[in-house]
């Protein structure tokens, strides 16, 4: 199972291992910063760190990247397994993520020894409120098509309070047992000229804005579906096909307007960060779904989010569906 590190303060289950000499070795990273055009980014203001051995604090070096965009941190930890950085400059979104390698120490140093990592710095460009929901909800039946109001966040009515079938939902399912079952989501439009784009790209990579500021304007597909089965295999292992992926996200375009030769005359752009999730739910009534989505009405391609200002209204800074979703 591949493990997600954090960013620098968890503690993690680790023993502490000595090093020598009652100190810890060294750990040096170097961060080359650049623009989405590959040029430097001079005075960035960069931050390197590793877990320390104060329980929930870490140990950091920082500073501004200079004429090359480069900056170089060292700090004494005594595990370098768990490593992060972080980069912010006004103008830009701000960086931070983790960083894991097989570190192992050596003469008083981790080694590999000060790895550089190119850090692509994005600025910040035209943010715009759009509707983001994180979303997770049960099919009301099976083997029936449901309609998505983007901007209400609900099922259409009668099942919701949705007016516009702005996605088209429709789940099916075959279950033989708790290891023997198939099942399939399908996902519509209501509209000539609406669709869906996949846009592969492991989300999130730190990056703050996390897909292109634009739309594409071409290659949206009507429909979309998704597959999921187990099966026991002979050797008793189970053969699963998950139908989600890690690394995929989406553009969508929805409420379309075309002309007589098939043209755009007008619509509205979104994006899915994340795959949707299918689950076939073998003991349950029904089946269920999972994603998060970011909605701009305005009816231009710019899907960049401000996440300060989200149309739909959550009931505090701290649920879920509504906290953490941009750009």
């Amino acid at each position: 199972m591949k493990n997600r590190w954090r960013f620098l303060g968890i503690v993690l289950a680790f023993s502490f291992a000595s090093l020598g000499h009652g100190r810890d070795a060294l750990f040096r990273l170097t961060l080359r910063v650049v623009d989405e055009d590959g040029r430097p980014v001079e005075s960035a203001h960069a931050r390197i760190g590793a877990e320390s051995r104060e329980e929930g604090k870490g140990v950091f070096a920082e500073g501004l990247t200079n004429a090359d965009g480069i900056f170089s941190g060292e700090v004494e930890t005594p595990n370098a397994m768990l490593a992060g950085y972080s980069v912010e400059k006004s103008g830009y979104y701000r960086t931070r993520l983790s960083y894991s390698a097989e570190f192992r120490p050596k003469d008083g140093k981790w080694q590999p020894w000060d790895p550089t990592i190119t850090v692509v710095f994005k600025k910040i460009g035209n943010p715009v409120p759009m509707y983001a929901k994180r979303v997770k909800f049960k099919f009301p039946e099976l083997n029936k098509s449901f309609g998505y109001d983007l901007v209400v966040g609900d099922w259409v009515e009668p099942y919701g309070k949705g007016k516009t079938s702005d996605f088209i939902f429709e789940a099916g399912r075959a279950v033989r047992s708790d290891r023997d079952y198939d099942g399939e989501l399908v996902l519509r439009f209501s509209n000539r000229g609406d669709g869906i784009l996949p846009a592969e790209k492991r989300v999130p990579d730190g990056s703050g804005l996390q897909l292109t500021a634009l739309a594409p304007a071409d290659g949206y597909a009507f429909d979309r579906n998704w597959r999921v089965s187990r099966r026991p295999a002979a050797d008793g292992r189970d053969i699963v096909v998950r139908g989600s992926s890690e690394t995929m996200n989406y553009f969508f375009r929805v409420r379309s307007v075309v002309n007589a030769q098939g043209g755009i005359v007008s619509a509205c752009y979104g994006k899915i960060h994340g795959d949707i999730q299918f689950f076939v739910g073998t003991k349950a009534p029904t089946s269920g779904m999972a994603f998060t989505y970011l909605f701009n009405p305005d009816g231009t391609r710019n899907v960049e989010f401000d996440s300060k200002r989200n149309l739909i209204g959550a009931k505090n800074d701290r649920d879920p569906a509504f906290s953490d979703l941009g750009p």
